[in-house]
């Protein structure tokens, strides 16, 4: 089947088979040089969706497994992914340093530690559902580790501030809310890179 006509800016789809290829997308869009038809198979839009769909790595052009710059890339990788377990760590001192409730800190880092099991059980399930081409299931586990993750915290924390003091509880919401931030960071800056315990 021949490429879909040249046309202003239409949003318009065409799907068109190429011998060997299977189907490609043609969609018309603006180019510096002006309006010219674009397959997505050139432009590396299938790489990507590739990514997306089978969660394969992609490695940059000229990066060999072993380089030097590899490994140094994994341990700025491993680092990146555990800032809140050095947190956890450092923030020990600092508790005792400033008198605040070791009580909230104790349930914090209990709860935070928990919840790193579970995602890491979590995080293992996915790597076999998605082995197994079982893409629902891997979201689904990936959707319930989540939500239940931030529960177990978010009840520890709260459980903590009734049972005992209020000031054990707001020094564990204050530890519990930075370590979910560093988190959070951390995870965008290795790329959604799950952590592990």
């Amino acid at each position: 089947m021949p490429p879909p006509p040249a046309c202003p800016w239409s949003g318009q789809w065409w799907d068109a088979e190429r011998s060997g290829t299977g189907s490609a997308h043609w969609l018309a869009s603006p180019c510096p040089s002006g309006w010219r038809d674009c397959s997505l198979e050139s432009s590396g839009a299938w790489s990507l969706s590739t990514l997306a769909l089978d969660g394969s790595e992609m490695k940059p052009e000229g990066v060999q497994r072993g380089s030097d710059s590899d490994t140094a890339g994994r341990g700025a990788s491993v680092l990146l992914r555990n800032l809140d377990l050095i947190l956890l760590v450092v923030a020990l001192p600092v508790f005792i340093a400033a008198d605040w409730p070791l009580l909230g800190y104790a349930v914090a880092a209990a709860a935070w530690i928990a919840q790193r099991f579970a995602l890491a059980y979590a995080n293992s399930r996915i790597a076999r559902s998605l082995a197994a081409g079982e893409r629902r299931d891997a979201f689904k586990t990936k959707a319930i580790s989540s939500m239940g993750r931030v529960w177990l915290v978010s009840v520890a924390v709260l459980l903590v501030g009734l049972i005992a003091d209020r000031e054990d509880g707001l020094a564990a919401a204050i530890l519990a809310t930075a370590l979910f931030t560093i988190q959070l960071v951390s995870q965008a800056l290795t790329g959604g890179e799950a952590a592990s315990a």
